[in-house]
């Protein structure tokens, strides 16, 4: 299942491309921000990337061109209101790979996204992270602590994913909130530390030594091997 993230400091855009994708059975999530587009980008694995040109603290072009000077390769649907030639060529030299402008229809950028989704790059390979005997495979959502399956609830491999993608990197609670349950204002501490226990008790198994560290305070890591 594919997961994109929509950029953009338009609610109202968000609201429709997003509820437009969630019924095409994506994974989505959205942010107003580039600043906080940029660190998602960098922390987290998407499919795809749809994101506007004019945004208020970070641009477009800016957060582009940062998430590609890292080595990322992610497809970037670039959304903009502007129709000028050199700002089409300024985000493609940026490291867009499409250009959509405003207004446009919903369906034509539903048909850029999955034309960006047919590209070699996001073949099945690409989609498994390991960390020691761990496994997360995003495109059929499948983990494996060895040879053995790990029966997950949906929430719990989304942390298992973002853990295994950052390990050794402390997350608060609000940060797993914000990560994982962004869509869901009612969310507190209590079903963090919930699906966290869940996890840490279906990966470590009859291990005394969690693989989840709790750092009393402060949050959890995934300590590497």
């Amino acid at each position: 299942m594919a997961k994109i993230l929509i950029v953009d400091d338009d609610q109202q855009i968000l609201d429709v491309v997003s509820e437009a994708l969630l019924q095409e059975n994506y994974l989505v999530e959205t942010t107003l921000s580039g600043e906080d587009a940029l660190e998602r980008m960098l922390i987290s694995r998407f499919d795809v990337i749809v994101l506007d040109l004019a945004l208020p603290d970070l641009s477009g072009f800016e957060v582009c061109r940062q998430f590609r000077s890292k080595g990322h390769s992610t497809p970037i649907v670039m959304l903009t209101g502007k129709t000028d030639v050199e700002d089409r060529v300024h985000g493609l030299d940026s490291g867009a790979d499409d250009y959509v402008v405003k207004p446009f229809h919903v369906v034509e950028l539903l048909a850029r996204i999955r034309a960006m989704l047919r590209r070699p790059e996001n073949s099945l390979s690409s989609n498994v992270v390991k960390v020691g005997d761990l496994m997360v495979d995003t495109e059929r959502r499948i983990a494996k602590k060895g040879d053995t399956e790990l029966h997950l609830l949906p929430k719990e491999f989304q942390l298992l994913e973002l853990f295994i993608r950052n390990p050794e990197r402390l997350f608060s609670t609000d940060d797993l909130i914000q990560r994982v349950w962004e869509s869901n204002t009612e969310v507190g501490p209590y079903a963090v530390r919930s699906s966290v226990k869940r996890l840490r008790q279906v990966i470590d198994g009859d291990s005394k030594d969690s693989l989840i560290e709790n750092i009393p305070k402060l949050g959890y890591k995934l300590r590497a091997k």
